[in-house]
């Protein structure tokens, strides 16, 4: 790290070093020693690699990542911005009836779809300074700011014919 910032400091006339502050005193010494050093580190390699598929329903809840983004990014890595993609699912959820019964529809106002967004980045922010909020800051902001049920979950689901499993029940 020294090593790359003596490199910075001497291609521009200011740097902005962001990091600990316990970690400052040590990098000036060694900015001023020039001494950059440092221990050999082996590299370990994985004696093996097994990949593996998730259900849905276990892609979210032991990675944290919502089916839907994932193959979202899966589309195009490189365009995948991962905020946007909630600003899209957002918008997508409300051109499609998820249930095809007669009740009477969720508000698909364009005001409630960006108070649902800002709301979801507000808890976001309040959980951790974080900008993507989770699956479940999203769900309860519109369930606050619409009033949606649980079936309007399925949305961040890949498939819409396969809806999330529901709790104590078990998919056969």
């Amino acid at each position: 790290m020294a090593r790359r910032l003596a490199g910075l400091m001497a291609d521009f006339p200011s740097v902005l070093w962001v990091g600990g502050l316990m970690h400052w005193e040590r990098i000036v010494a060694r900015l001023e020693a020039e001494d950059f050093e440092g221990p050999e580190v082996p590299v370990l390699r994985p004696s093996r690699f097994r990949r593996a598929r998730l259900s849905p329903s276990a892609l979210c809840r032991l990675t944290g990542q919502w089916p839907w983004l994932v193959a979202r990014f899966a589309r195009a890595p490189s365009r995948f911005d991962p905020v946007d993609a909630v600003r899209i699912l957002l918008h997508q959820a409300v051109h499609t009836r998820l249930d095809r019964r007669a009740l009477p529809p969720e508000s698909r106002s364009a005001i409630d779809v960006a108070r649902v967004g800002l709301y979801a980045r507000n808890l976001a922010a309040t959980a951790g300074l974080q900008e993507l909020p989770t699956l479940a800051e999203v769900l309860l902001a519109a369930k606050a700011v619409i009033g949606i049920g649980t079936r309007s979950a399925c949305i961040c689901w890949p498939s819409r014919s396969t809806p999330p499993p529901r709790p104590g029940r078990s998919r056969r």
